[in-house]
């Protein structure tokens, strides 16, 4: 049965919804956001962001949001509660059009990527970790849960030849710690909850690679299509696709 319906005038854009299901992030314009509880219906605040919005995305806990600008690379970090703005970060730099700026899983720092570009960066002081930069268009990224290691999936170069790679990456000092060579381009990617396994999608198949000790369990079959989406159970146990 229907929990909740919500009434809106076109053109609306649902930009994102907390991890409760409660709260969604709205725009009508670009300019405006507002902030309404899904339940109720009622309007929790309306924010107005310098720059105009280039997206926005709840923290995991559902307590902030990240409004990205369409005016330069910047984003501020905004307290779903009091509706009030925070931190604004700047610095991340690329030369591409179009960018995303998220939460990482720990809260305390986003992640800001671009095409063949990724950086996180300290979501309390605005400090930037080093550019992580690949040699193609990032497919896939994750971070694991104290942002202290990135994995991503990219065309590089190992031996001497350019094949689908995927890289983990040191976060704090910019440098891979592993490359290891793929059939072929994921379309998915998890870290679980305790990070210890990587799951990666790939065509109708499930890898499972042990972050500890680097080595992969037997890929399994899925699905007759393409995995397009992987999620860990928050207590490991479960691995859902999609």
């Amino acid at each position: 049965q229907p929990l909740a319906d919500l009434a809106y005038t076109p053109p609306t854009t649902v930009l994102d919804a907390s991890a409760d299901g409660r709260t969604v992030a709205i725009t009508t314009d670009n300019l405006t956001l507002t902030l309404r509880d899904l339940v109720s219906g009622e309007v929790r605040h309306t924010l107005q962001p310098d720059g105009g919005i280039y997206a926005a995305s709840f923290s995991p806990d559902g307590n902030l949001l990240l409004i990205g600008s369409t005016q330069e690379l910047a984003a501020t970090i905004w307290d779903v509660a009091s509706g009030q703005p925070g931190i604004r970060l700047t610095g991340f730099q690329t030369a591409a059009p179009v960018y995303s700026v998220i939460f990482a899983p720990d809260v305390l720092h986003v992640v800001w990527y671009a095409r063949g570009t990724l950086q996180l960066q300290d979501a309390t002081n605005g400090t930037l970790s080093p550019a992580l930069n690949h040699e193609d268009f990032i497919a896939v990224f994750a971070v694991n849960h104290d942002a202290t290691m990135v994995a991503t999936v990219a065309g590089g170069t190992l031996n001497d030849q350019f094949v689908p790679l995927l890289t983990l990456w040191d976060a704090r000092t910019g440098t891979p710690t592993a490359k290891l060579a793929l059939p072929q381009i994921a379309n998915a990617i998890a870290i679980s909850p305790d990070d210890h396994w990587l799951a990666l999608g790939i065509g109708g198949e499930i890898y499972l690679l042990n972050l500890e000790n680097r080595q992969w369990r037997p890929p399994f079959t899925a699905h007759a299509g393409s995995v397009t989406a992987l999620a860990f159970s928050p207590d490991g146990r479960y691995l859902l696709s999609l």
